[in-house]
């Protein structure tokens, strides 16, 4: 029997990356079932907002990340000053995708 997880049913994805979360298999585990829904050709397809929140450049090189930033549009908060508006826009992305 397979399960259904909340990551099966959700219209949209925001994945706070840190490099702990990098460490972690499930986080990484959902990235990736995500991403899988998205290429399926779902429609309305599902949104993945990628949140960089302070990930070194050795985290935004890693295999299973890199190619998440180069083909997603993702919001780097990891900077106090524009962490307020940039996670207002992305707000403003989530209010209109649902």
């Amino acid at each position: 029997m397979r399960m259904i997880c909340s990551i099966d049913q959700a219209k949209v994805f925001v994945a706070l990356l840190t490099d702990n979360y990098l460490l972690s298999p499930i986080c990484l585990g959902e990235v990736i079932r995500f991403r899988r829904r998205m290429e399926s050709g779902l429609k309305p397809e599902p949104i993945l907002l990628p949140v960089l929140a302070g990930l070194s450049d050795v985290g935004r090189k890693d295999w299973r990340i890199e190619p998440v930033l180069a083909q997603y549009h993702y919001t780097d908060i990891s900077e106090r000053q524009w962490a307020v508006d940039r996670m207002t826009a992305l707000l403003v992305r989530i209010q209109k995708a649902l």
